[in-house]
């Protein structure tokens, strides 16, 4: 506090940052959720401070983050039914890497692309799984060609451009019982 400065006044430059951040910061959910909680927690302070205040619905207790959540939650719902539905598209994801890259300067785009088929397939998660290389050379040097299903480097690209399944190799024995997992355990290739 400086010397002569007013100590129930605070500096109007602060108030007013404070206020654009709390507009900006409205945008994220978790923060119009907590400011809620905090606001109906400490109602009676707040009806107390301003006199006049009757209901939770009032302006300054809950009244912006209940209609940023509303409006939140049905734009973020769309947004995500979008990007799923985009996500189909080659084109459309690579816009929306580089839209990701240019919003976050470059630092969290930590995937590669496989090349021409736009998947997105990390060198980390194919070079951890020993099984699936060994298996992977055991069809290709022709060691199951006995297997009684044999596929190698089978390769799925729909209409669109989407690589549902990207150079896999397997060999299925007799009597063997097989199950196939994808990375994120879902049996669907």
């Amino acid at each position: 506090r400086l010397i002569g400065e007013d100590p129930g006044n605070p500096k109007p430059n602060l108030v007013t940052a404070a206020k654009i951040v709390t507009w900006v910061l409205r945008f994220v959910p978790s923060f119009c959720l907590g400011k809620g909680l905090f606001n109906a927690i400490n109602i009676e302070t707040f009806i107390y401070l301003e006199g006049g205040l009757s209901t939770a619905w009032s302006e300054p207790i809950l009244l912006y983050e209940v209609i940023f959540l509303a409006a939140e939650t049905v734009g973020y719902l769309t947004l995500a039914v979008y990007l799923d539905k985009w996500s189909t598209n080659p084109r459309a994801m690579s816009i929306w890497n580089s839209f990701v890259s240019i919003i976050t300067c470059g630092c969290c785009s930590s995937c590669g692309s496989s090349g021409e088929d736009g998947g997105v397939i990390t060198a980390a998660l194919r070079a951890d799984d020993d099984d699936v290389l060994a298996e992977e050379q055991r069809v290709l040097n022709g060691e199951a060609n006995g297997d009684l299903i044999v596929l190698s480097q089978l390769r799925k690209v729909y209409s669109n451009g989407k690589v549902a399944v990207n150079n896999l190799s397997l060999g299925i024995k007799a009597g063997e019982c097989f199950g196939l997992l994808g990375i994120n355990g879902a049996g669907t290739c």
